[in-house]
């Protein structure tokens, strides 16, 4: 490894390390999610091979991509939130029904092909 192409990063267990810019992943969110949403480093620690990641400033990611950081675009559904009522146990019950059901089945998703015509 390069020395030039290493970056500093910090386990929660073993504290800071350092680590090839090559092995470390970029979350980046897309631009609908302007500002709100910062950047994240993912990478396995060196030592303790921890799985982990921490927000970094938009800087940083520009500078660790140019090292050969992969960048990832953070698709915005991961902070939609579902609107109308919880998911239950009868729901499912339901779903498992529906799905066994080839008859059944065909008919939602005609209905639904219908519906998003």
């Amino acid at each position: 490894m390069s020395d030039l192409r290493q970056v500093r990063v910090r386990c929660p267990r073993c504290g800071d390390c350092r680590i090839d810019a090559a092995d470390v992943s970029l979350i980046v969110p897309t631009p609908g999610q302007g500002l709100t949403i910062s950047p994240r480093v993912v990478f396995s620690c060196p030592r303790c091979s921890l799985a982990t990641w921490q927000t970094v400033r938009w800087q940083i990611t520009v500078a660790l991509e140019e090292l050969g950081a992969h960048a990832t675009v953070r698709p915005a559904e991961v902070d939609e939130r579902p609107s109308g009522a919880p998911f239950t146990q009868i729901d499912l019950v339901r779903w498992d029904a529906l799905i066994s059901d080839d008859t059944a089945l065909r008919a939602a998703v005609d209905r639904i092909s219908q519906e998003s015509a």
